[in-house]
């Protein structure tokens, strides 16, 4: 995998990548105690094969800017009206572990920051090898789409004349049923998720009549308990 160095570059200032190995550098002290203590420096995985301390050196990956939707946007209108929401880092240790890095909103003074590791950063870096473009392609920004409701989470690699030429490749279990590591056009991916959404909110307003109508008695019930009284 190779980082898109501009990706890099416009999402991650100096002053963020440097609280990024903090963040970094604390999740690896927690979940690996017996680790040694040293400070961490994240550098693009073009420039990781130089660095003067391999050992140090945590490569980027990745860097996947995120859009997300809503349910009730993605039922009306597909995924025409995605809303941007931070980024996320596939980080890469010298041995070859990998961490996601999630960050709220770069342009923040204080971004949130999240570091995991486990078998869903595995299966992201397995899906990103798998939609890397063909070498002779224009290669363009991958991005990265969540729908929260849905659980999902997919990789997008846009096409170069417009998004609706892109690929979608989804990775981890979600509700849309949609299989992990399949590579899918924007109009049959767009076409599965809208209908997911659909038939979730129609879930949630069936459930919803059923509690309403729970709640009310019946007729017969209140002819019984008016005919009681004396």
């Amino acid at each position: 995998m190779t980082t898109h160095r501009t990706a890099v570059e416009r999402l991650l200032p100096p002053k963020l990548r440097r609280n990024l190995a903090l963040k970094l550098d604390e999740h690896l002290h927690l979940h690996m105690p017996s680790r040694p203590r040293r400070r961490i420096s994240l550098v693009d995985g073009v420039s990781a094969a130089g660095a003067k301390s391999p050992v140090h050196a945590f490569s980027i990956a990745a860097a996947l800017p995120v859009f997300t939707s809503t349910l009730s946007q993605l039922a009306r209108s597909g995924l025409r009206e995605l809303t941007t929401a931070g980024v996320f880092l596939l980080i890469e240790s010298p041995e070859g572990q990998h961490f996601l890095v999630e960050v709220g909103a770069p342009q923040e003074p204080a971004p949130s920051i999240r570091v995991t590791s486990g078998p869903t950063v595995d299966a992201l870096s397995r899906a990103l090898t798998r939609i890397a473009a063909p070498p002779r392609k224009k290669r363009t920004e991958l991005r990265l789409l969540r729908v929260a409701a849905l659980h999902l989470y997919a990789l997008w690699r846009p096409g170069p004349g417009g998004q609706e030429n892109g690929v979608f490749v989804p990775y981890g279990a979600n509700f849309a049923r949609v299989k992990p590591g399949r590579i899918c056009s924007f109009s049959n991916f767009e076409k599965t998720l809208q209908s997911a959404a659909m038939l979730l909110i129609l879930g949630w307003y069936e459930r919803y009549e059923h509690e309403q109508r729970s709640r009310v008695p019946s007729p017969r019930t209140a002819t019984s308990s008016r005919s009681g009284k004396v």
